[in-house]
């Protein structure tokens, strides 16, 4: 009988978290990794959302802050955003 093997779920986010953060991977795998980190977190109920990576590593925030008050308004995020593949989970 095979004994049963477990994997600790931080483990697994902080591999793929590593993941999406290159840019060498194709959008679509970076997707796929997405989707299977987001199942497995929902799964396990440690599902605690995730962000954009340009959006807090390339400043995409601070921009948007600065210029949607230059604009004196709420600006579009989308272009702040950057390659919304490319993201951070936490758990």
């Amino acid at each position: 009988m095979k004994t049963r093997k477990t994997v600790q779920v931080s483990k697994v986010v902080e591999d793929v978290n590593r993941q999406l953060r290159r840019t060498d991977l194709s959008d679509e795998v970076r997707l796929a990794l997405a989707h299977m980190l987001e199942g497995i977190l929902h799964a396990t109920g440690n599902y605690k959302g995730f962000n954009y990576l340009a959006w807090i590593d390339e400043r995409g925030c601070e921009r948007w802050q600065e210029d949607s008050e230059r604009a004196g308004k709420d600006l579009d995020k989308t272009p702040y955003l950057g390659n919304q593949t490319r993201r951070f989970y936490y758990y």
